[in-house]
This record gives structure tokens, C-alpha cells and sequence, in this order.
């Protein structure tokens, strides 16, 4: 690069020395013309070869990533091919799942259907037992009040009962009573034929036949 530029120095010089000033002026601007664009294609040059660098790297990067790819790419077939057999395996096994699930499930709706008929049965029975129940507690109700007027009865009657049964006793002291007196007051002719006895509240006399009759008469003495 010196030795151009010497070069072109030099051939300057020579120029100079040769052609007039005017002439020279245009041949130095067009040289400054011609420094600044090769300033320019060089800061130009430099940013292509950085570019080439960074392209170069890039184009490295680049091929990593798909050298990434590719293989993440193949591990990603084998994943897939792996989860497709998982899935027809998972497939296949619902399948037959689905099937048992239809026959449980007719099962199932035969047990539902039956047990729906024994508990309608259930229901009638229930329904045929309330009524009777119903029925019953009605009679019961009815036989509580007859029991209740038969019960009002028997409380009368054995009030009736103890009434009378005080009455009795009352007629039995007094039958007793009034008996005592009667022996008592026939006890002078007991040993002539008299005697005096008392049954069921009524008094019964005896007397022997001579105090009746004269002996050989068959006419009661007056």
C-alpha cells in the first residue's frame, strides 16, 4: 500500500513538473477525489468483511441449530412413533373397556328393571297394608268407644253390685239379727216341738205334730 502510494507520489511529481499549474490543480483535486473514495471503498470493505464474519458466524449458528433440529427432529419421530403405539394401545383398551362397559351397563339396566318391578311390588303391598292399617285403626277406634260405653257399664254395674251387695249385707244382719231374737224368744218351746229356721231371707217355722193335732184328731186346734 506505501509503495502505491510513493508511487503515485512520484508520478505526481513527474506530472508537476511537465504540465502547467492549471492543469496540475486538476490532477491533485482529482487525486484528494480519488483518496477519499478509496478511504471510502475501504471503511466499505471493512464493513463487509465484518458482515462476512458475522454471516460466517451466523452460517455456524445456523447449521448448529439444525443439526439441533435435525436431531431434535428424530427425537421427536421416535417420541411420536412411541405415543402412537401408546395411543393405539390406549385405543384398543378403551375399546374393550366400551364393550364391557355396554354389557355391565345392560346388566346394570336389567338389575334396575327388576329391582323397579319388586319395589312397585313393594309400593302395592305397602299401599294394601296402610289401608288395612287404616282400616284397623278405624275399627280400633270404633271397639275403644264400645269398650269405652261397655267399660261406662260395668263401672254402673258394679257400683249396681256393691249397692246391692251392701243391701244384702244389711238384710243378712238384719235376717241375723231378727233370727237371734226368734231363738231367743222361742227358746222356751224348743224342747216342746217349735223350732225356727232362716234360709235364703225367708223364716221357716216347724212344729211336731202333737202341738198341730189332738191325739186321734185330724182337726188343727184353733
Amino acid at each position: 500500500m506505501k509503495k502505491k502510494n510513493l508511487l503515485a507520489l512520484s508520478l505526481l511529481l513527474v506530472l508537476s513538473a511537465c504540465v502547467p499549474q492549471r492543469k496540475y490543480l486538476e490532477l491533485e483535486t482529482a487525486y484528494k477525489e480519488l483518496e477519499q473514495k478509496k478511504k471510502h471503498c475501504e471503511t466499505e470493505l471493512d464493513s463487509v468483511n465484518a458482515l462476512k464474519e458475522a454471516i460466517k458466524k451466523e452460517n455456524i449458528s445456523l447449521k448448529e441449530h439444525v443439526s439441533y433440529l435435525v436431531t431434535d427432529s428424530i427425537e421427536t419421530h421416535t417420541l411420536f412413533e412411541s405415543n402412537m403405539r401408546l395411543y393405539n394401545e390406549l385405543k384398543n383398551s378403551y375399546e374393550s373397556l366400551l364393550k364391557n362397559n355396554e354389557l355391565a351397563e345392560k346388566r346394570l339396566m336389567g338389575s334396575l328393571k327388576e329391582l323397579e318391578a319388586k319395589l312397585m311390588a313393594k309400593e302395592l303391598d305397602l299401599a294394601q297394608k296402610e289401608a288395612t292399617l287404616n282400616e284397623n285403626i278405624k275399627n280400633n277406634e270404633k271397639l275403644k268407644g264400645e269398650l269405652q260405653v261397655i267399660q261406662t257399664d260395668l263401672l254402673r254395674q258394679q257400683q249396681r253390685v256393691v249397692e246391692l251387695q251392701s243391701i244384702l249385707n244389711s238384710k243378712d244382719s238384719a235376717v241375723k239379727a231378727l233370727n237371734a231374737k226368734l231363738q231367743q224368744a222361742l227358746l222356751g218351746f224348743k224342747d216342746k216341738g217349735l223350732s225356727v229356721e232362716i234360709r235364703n231371707g225367708k223364716v221357716y217355722v216347724s212344729m211336731d205334730e202333737k202341738l198341730l193335732f189332738a191325739s186321734g184328731s185330724i182337726v188343727v186346734d184353733s
